[in-house]
């Protein structure tokens, strides 16, 4: 079950608009409070679904975090970054994250935090060209 203590932020949006099969980039920002020091980091690990815009899963990718040293000794902060997304069809979609924590003793796998991103379109003719927010 997800802890309260844990966060999930998009750090890198999806651009507001796309073309289909245009590659793009999300970066999420996991703030997690509950990993023991036995555990580390190192079982950690993202998940990015690709939603359209009635909630129905599309394609499904994985990253392992990179820890960031923040002074703080209470919790640890991972960037997971998503660079090869695309949708494969037009529609309006979201990108959801998922923060999950491995336990390898208790063979368990446990969902930390999760975020969405904002909306945003895919279309089958070019588009203007975005900076990622």
């Amino acid at each position: 079950m997800a802890s309260t203590s844990n966060t999930v932020s998009i750090y890198v949006q999806p651009p507001s608009q796309t073309t289909v099969n245009t590659l793009f980039c999300v970066v999420a920002q996991a703030r997690i409070n509950d990993v023991r020091a036995d555990q580390g980091c190192a079982n950690v690990f993202a998940t990015a679904i690709l939603l359209d815009g009635h909630g129905n899963g599309g394609g499904i990718t994985v990253a392992t975090g990179e820890t960031v040293a923040d002074g703080n000794s209470a919790g640890s902060s991972l960037y997971f970054s998503f660079p090869n997304l695309f949708a494969s069809h037009s529609g309006t979609y979201t990108i959801r994250i998922h923060i999950f924590l491995m336990s390898l003793p208790e063979k368990t796998c446990s969902l930390l935090c999760q975020a969405k991103t904002r909306a945003f379109a895919v279309y089958g003719d070019s588009v203007a060209i975005e900076r990622p927010c």
